[in-house]
């Protein structure tokens, strides 16, 4: 891109006008850029005119207008190409959070299925053993499970 802007502010910067030589060979009157053996006549500008120095002021500053132009439009695609690799990042940060937070969902669900698998096992032995009365050992499970549900619920959606 910088190669661009550098090419058309040479375009722009570069004068509107060339000299240009009338030379005269064999009776045919011919023009070039480069001076004659002998015998030429020499004009400048494209219009046969030498420039006024307004004329040449105006060119230079819409030279100037023209590559301020051009970088301000390659900052805005600079600015452009920023934003949209900063949505992307965010892009692939939300979805790395989402697996993240996915996984971690899954864990708890493990988690809680094991809990409460452990704290009905206490429970039958327990009421197997003393007659429908909880341990001690039982009512913390019971607990333990009642939390995991309810971590699981306030994390998972």
């Amino acid at each position: 891109m910088r190669i661009v802007i550098a090419v058309l502010a040479a375009l722009f910067l570069a004068p509107a006008w060339a000299d240009i030589y009338k030379c005269t060979e064999a009776g045919k009157t011919i023009y070039q850029q480069a001076p004659c053996a002998k015998g030429f006549e020499f004009r400048s500008g494209t219009n046969a005119v030498e420039p006024s120095p307004v004329e040449r002021r105006r060119a230079q500053i819409q030279g100037l207008r023209d590559r301020d132009r051009a970088i301000r439009l390659e900052a805005e695609h600079d600015n452009e190409r920023l934003e949209l690799e900063r949505e992307q990042i965010q892009a692939g940060q939300r979805r790395r959070a989402a697996a993240v937070q996915q996984r971690e969902c899954q864990r708890r669900e493990r988690d809680t299925a094991w809990v409460e698998s452990t704290s009905e096992k206490y429970a039958r032995r327990d009421h197997e053993r003393l007659g429908g009365r909880l341990s001690t050992n039982s009512e913390w499970w019971r607990n333990q499970a009642t939390n995991a549900r309810e971590r699981q619920q306030d994390y998972c959606p």
